[in-house]
């Protein structure tokens, strides 16, 4: 997801503010961190940053779920119990051998270091705050 974000902004010729909700605003902060120049910033709502509190049974079964992609496309697939959009497989398929890679578990990236000064009318000796 983070990768689209970037996408997106590209497209739309960025750089961006980036919102993210619940789930994704650990896309949002994996965009920043790839692609620093293209986010200028990150805004999260209710972010989902630590493990929820679940009752034994889904804490039990949680991290099947997620790491298998057998039980994650079930899962995927229960999240639309209507008519599918029509681009569903596309985003389906890609996700299924992610969720079982190990690197799909591993932390995101430190994050790069930015300059302290805005360029433009909000730099150096606007009276703005750096």
């Amino acid at each position: 997801m983070g990768a689209d974000i970037i996408a997106l902004i590209q497209h739309l010729g960025g750089p961006a503010v980036v919102i993210g909700h619940s789930f994704s605003t650990g896309s949002a902060v994996v965009a920043a961190a790839q692609a620093p120049t293209d986010v200028l910033g990150i805004v999260l709502i209710a972010p989902f940053a630590s493990p929820p509190k679940l009752n034994p049974l889904l804490a039990l079964l949680a991290k099947p779920v997620m790491r298998s992609p057998t039980l994650w496309a079930m899962y995927y697939r229960s999240l639309y119990p209507g008519t599918k959009p029509a681009d569903f497989g596309g985003y389906l398929a890609p996700s299924r051998p992610t969720c079982a890679s190990p690197a799909a578990w591993r932390p995101p990236p430190p994050w790069p270091t930015r300059p302290t000064t805005r360029p433009g009318p909000l730099g150096p000796g606007s009276g703005a705050p750096p």
